[in-house]
């Protein structure tokens, strides 16, 4: 082969292993520039999501307070129309009777979801704790929180009626709620929408979910007829006082304002 021919074979291997790296750097380029796309419109996505969220609350307690006022209005408006001391007095006592069924005063019924919660019996490899295997006033308190969010009007555990003052807690190995000691298995009570209900302990990767994992006995069944005992102990105020509302035509004055 001439010396021509071997400078230009080399000079042709040389162009190819160039040409080579170029496209190796170009497509690396290329990859890491769709990978950050991707996590923009990722983290875009979320952001949407929260957005979302977070107007779907605000127009939920918005939407609660305007029902509110309207109550209000409407039961200013009965007592109004009362004409004698007896209408008067039978519109107070249901009045009252609906206070003390929404502090959980009264025994209630309706249909709803039980949950029972029980230790696990299983072990898990490399895991020697045995408190990871038992259920704690935490657990109880999570799927409590998430019946609520769920909409549930009533919620007992272990027939212990759950109010603004309850305590779900623990001392040493012990559970107490409303002062009471309880034990497993635990049973949680719930009225309401039965399928709401149901699907938010249900939820794929929820509380209730990553319990399971862990062994955590948990059942979960729907209940045409529930009935969920009143609170039996007492309320005690030693600080707190009653804040005078603003009439309800300024409410309502204030709401509209802020809505405009």
């Amino acid at each position: 082969m001439s010396k021509i021919g071997k400078v230009f074979k080399v000079k042709n291997k040389e162009f190819v292993i160039t040409i080579t790296l170029v496209c190796f750097v170009l497509g690396l380029m290329l990859a890491m520039q769709l990978k950050t796309v991707r996590v923009n419109e990722e983290k875009g996505s979320n952001r949407i999501n929260e957005i979302q969220t977070q107007y779907a609350e605000l127009k939920k307690n918005y939407d609660a307070k305007i029902l509110e006022m309207e109550e209000k209005d409407k039961m200013l408006e009965e007592y109004r129309k009362a004409e004698t001391d007896e209408e008067t007095v039978n519109l107070l006592k249901q009045e009252l009777s609906k206070a003390l069924q929404d502090a959980g005063l009264t025994n209630v019924r309706g249909s709803g979801i039980k949950v029972v919660m029980d230790d696990s019996i299983t072990t898990i490899e490399g895991v020697s704790d045995l408190n990871t295997y038992l259920v704690h006033d935490e657990d109880i308190m999570k799927v409590v929180n998430e019946l609520k969010g769920a909409g549930a009007e009533a919620i007992s555990v272990n027939g212990q009626r759950i109010v603004s003052m309850s305590e779900i807690r623990c001392a040493g190995t012990l559970i107490f709620v409303n002062g009471e000691r309880i034990g497993a298995p635990f049973t949680i009570s719930a009225i309401g929408d039965p399928a709401l209900l149901e699907s938010a302990m249900l939820m794929r990767g929820g509380y209730v979910d990553g319990l399971r994992e862990w062994g955590i006995r948990i059942t979960v069944t729907r209940e045409t007829d529930i009935v969920i005992p009143k609170f039996n102990k007492s309320f005690s105020s030693k600080y707190l006082a009653t804040v005078v509302e603003e009439t309800t035509t300024n409410n309502a004055n204030n709401v509209n304002t802020a809505k405009q």
